[in-house]
């Protein structure tokens, strides 16, 4: 089978300013590279301007560094930098694979070749209290209406796209693990008898979405009822506010260990440590750190938000209300009864198969050669 040439534009992406940001969408990008040639472009805010090109596991990444002067148009024409130096590389495009639609749909659509958008952005949920203007609201429904097929990561996010924009196609295309990475330990650690159970969060540490407060108050009650455990939180967050909460909160410092932001490799590695992962978010798409605990085979406890119930279920997890503190709780104490029942190997497997980069590229290859083959 030939290649295509796929561009993948995306609003977010890893960059020297903060190596998280999008990494989910450079996965996606390596997905796609197992099948088809794969460029990445995403442009930056920096004191220093310059084009740099790279290749990360099968994908040419360019990213464009520009003086942030009159923002959008700044970023519209550091993206056309970036695409004339692609040019300029013998990379001509057949496919544009656009990830989250503002802002760089505005650069996007100027190409006029046959467009998937695939969507992370929370904002289209109301609870979500993101407020559209009205230019950002035109641009992001022109772009949907415009696109072959649009890939939310949940059916939760494609409802509330649908909302936005009626009448577009759809098909959720998860986000992807790297189960090179992600996966049970060689050997599962033996705990030993009287071993507290072992939970752990991460995050980005942001109050409005990942309620740490309620998620801190949640493991208070379970320490008010004498029942030991240990909670590892990690994440690139404010570490000193969030030491701040749990002193406020009066956790015992011995059952709490903050692990600060770690790399794939240090995510890993505490999952496979871990009894359990758990989040007590007000609202989410679909988590990658959920995806990578499955893949690990360690079970989750989460509220019941988002997209988060299509892949939580009675053999690999627990959910519970959303803000409810005292379920929140109960549902901690399930899950340390409830261990012995989960079985690490079955839900790795499970897992591996839905959000492996052999997975999810397979689904996009499907997808590029229709919307290609459609001529759109």
């Amino acid at each position: 089978m030939q290649k295509a040439r796929i561009l993948f534009i995306c609003s977010w992406y890893p960059s020297e300013h903060d190596s998280f940001l999008g990494n989910f969408i450079q996965r996606h990008a390596q997905a796609a590279a197992q099948y088809h040639q794969v460029a990445s472009l995403s442009a930056h805010p920096s004191e220093r301007e310059r084009v740099e090109w790279s290749e990360e596991k099968g994908v040419n990444e360019i990213r464009v560094y520009y003086r942030k002067q009159l923002p959008l148009l700044s970023y519209h024409k550091a993206l056309k930098k970036g695409y004339q130096k692609l040019l300029a590389e013998g990379f001509t495009p057949q496919l544009v694979h656009l990830h989250v639609v503002y802002p760089a749909a505005l650069f996007a659509l100027n190409l006029k070749l046959p467009l998937l958008i695939t969507e992370h952005f929370s904002g289209y949920h109301p609870v979500s209290g993101y407020r559209w203007n009205a230019f950002s609201k035109w641009l992001t429904r022109k772009a949907l209406r415009k696109s072959y097929m649009v890939l939310p990561v949940s059916q939760h996010l494609g409802r509330a796209i649908k909302h936005f924009a009626p009448g577009i196609s759809m098909q959720k295309v998860s986000n992807v693990v790297d189960t090179s990475v992600f996966k049970p330990p060689v050997q599962e650690p033996s705990v030993p008898e009287g071993e507290a159970f072992t939970f752990l969060h991460i995050s980005t540490l942001e109050e409005r979405s990942k309620n740490i407060t309620g998620l801190l108050q949640g493991f208070k009650r379970l320490e008010e009822k004498q029942i030991p455990f240990r909670l590892w939180i990690g994440g690139d967050g404010n570490l000193e506010n969030l030491k701040r909460k749990v002193k406020a909160i009066g956790l015992p410092e011995k059952d709490i260990t903050l692990i600060g932001p770690q790399q794939s490799d240090g995510v890993a590695r505490h999952m496979q440590k871990a009894d359990c992962f758990v989040l007590f978010s007000h609202f989410e798409n679909q988590p990658c750190v959920i995806l990578e605990a499955l893949c690990c085979g360690i079970p989750v406890l989460s509220s019941n938000v988002g997209g988060i119930p299509e892949e939580v279920n009675r053999s690999n997890g627990l959910l519970c209300p959303a803000r409810d503190e005292e379920a929140f709780a109960e549902a901690l104490e399930k899950m340390i009864r409830s261990k012995p029942q989960y079985r690490p190997l079955s839900i790795s497997k499970d897992a591996h198969n839905k959000y492996g980069m052999e997975a999810i590229g397979a689904q996009l290859n499907a997808l590029y050669l229709n919307a290609l083959n459609a001529g759109t």
